[in-house]
């Protein structure tokens, strides 16, 4: 047990009085050196108490926090919520996982023991380059190549809601596309920018307090030469909502259709790919990550390889949508017409009367040429009619 200044002082005087004690009664002429010592105990006890007023109060219970970094291997599952132990602290190789320049391995930081309402300040790195080539260029969505993977399982944090923040593009990497990203929390919130950390706060967060969010996430810092060894670092605050939260993020493989051929990630050997925990900043704890580190290798049978090339199609055409025909339509048979007959010119043709059906037609008389037709009369019934004479030809008939 740990006791306080005070307690040690109330000790010191009790042991020298029980020792002026005993000798004074061995000799009472020497109880003027018993007022000696109880004086001198008591200004030690008031010095040491004064001593004690003096120092700052002791700082509040704080949990030590508990960190772990992981990272998703592929082989033969991939890390889910049902698939948890693939979240990993070994090495990823060719025998637990499988990745391609261009993707984005996932990696986690899990937090135990976290004080609710609390302000934490994570710090990321990772190497950006191995002796002029590159490795992880950026950072982005942990599920930008593993869309099934799962960072938070109810083993970890619960079936919190998670939050997201934009991961800021890093404008030292020139012209090369970086797709956008966000950091993913679960169990926790991203610090919005002009969050005040009080005075009275004793942790490791800020220099002094109070002191004040300026940004969030923080700038990129490069340490190290990219013609040679360097290394990317950037920072991300969050408010703990539970006691047990996760961050997660994607570490992007340098491609050579970015960086051009034999200078990306495919042609680092050993194990190149270290993304790490650089540490871990408390509002009301001094606390740290400690060293956690992981790490991807490229070996005989590379878990890390140039995607294969792309074998580009024929445009597709289009055809035109497909009309529907209405049902076919029987016709009548054809009746088949009598010849036409063809008139000579200028003959002049004989209208065609046409007689309504019933009607009896008397054959027309046809004369005989120059014949004179006599007048028909028609007579009276009743009247006497006498015949008419013929006169032979040449005779004259008297007047």
């Amino acid at each position: 047990m740990n006791n306080q200044p005070w307690q040690w002082s109330v000790k010191f005087v009790i042991r020298e009085y029980k020792v002026a004690a005993a000798f004074a009664k061995k000799s009472y002429a020497h109880r003027f050196a018993l007022t000696l010592t109880m004086l001198f105990a008591s200004v030690v006890f008031t010095l040491v108490s004064s001593q004690t007023s003096a120092v700052s109060p002791n700082k509040a219970p704080v949990q030590n926090v508990k960190i772990g970094l992981q990272q998703c291997a592929t082989v033969p599952e991939v890390c889910t919520a049902t698939d948890s132990p693939h979240w990993q602290t070994g090495n990823l190789n060719q025998s637990n996982s499988s990745y391609y320049e261009g993707q984005s391995v996932p990696y986690r930081a899990a937090f135990t023991d976290l004080t609710i309402g609390q302000v934490y300040k994570l710090i990321l790195g990772w190497d950006a380059t191995k002796g002029g080539l590159r490795a992880h260029d950026y950072l982005t969505t942990f599920d930008y190549s593993i869309p099934t993977a799962v960072p938070c399982d109810l083993t970890i944090c619960g079936s919190e809601t998670p939050t997201t923040i934009d991961i800021p593009l890093d404008g030292s990497l020139g012209s090369i596309t970086q797709d956008p990203g966000v950091f993913t929390a679960y169990g926790a919130t991203f610090t919005p920018v002009s969050t005040v950390i009080p005075a009275g706060s004793l942790g490791n967060l800020c220099p002094t307090y109070p002191c004040t969010i300026t940004v969030n996430p923080t700038a990129y810092t490069t340490s190290g030469d990219t013609s040679g060894d360097s290394t990317n670092e950037i920072s991300v605050y969050f408010t703990a909502t539970h006691a047990t939260a996760v961050i997660a993020w994607g570490g992007h493989i340098a491609s050579s259709s970015d960086w051009g051929a034999g200078t990306s990630a495919s042609s680092i050997s050993g194990s190149p790919y270290h993304m790490r925990l650089n540490g871990l900043a408390c509002q009301n704890d001094n606390c740290s990550s400690g060293n956690l580190d992981r790490s991807m290798s490229v070996g005989a049978a590379p878990v890390v390889t140039t995607i294969p090339p792309v074998t580009t199609l024929p445009p597709v055409t289009t055809l035109p949508p497909v009309t529907t025909l209405p049902p076919a339509t029987t016709l009548p048979p054809v009746t088949t017409l009598p010849p036409v007959t063809t008139v000579a010119p200028g003959t002049t043709v004989t209208p065609v009367t046409t007689i309504a059906p019933g009607t009896t037609v008397t054959p027309a008389t046809t004369a005989a040429p120059e014949t004179t037709v006599t007048p028909v009369t028609t007579v009276a019934p009743g009247t006497t009619v006498t015949p008419a004479t013929t006169a032979a030809p040449g005779t004259t008939t008297p007047g």
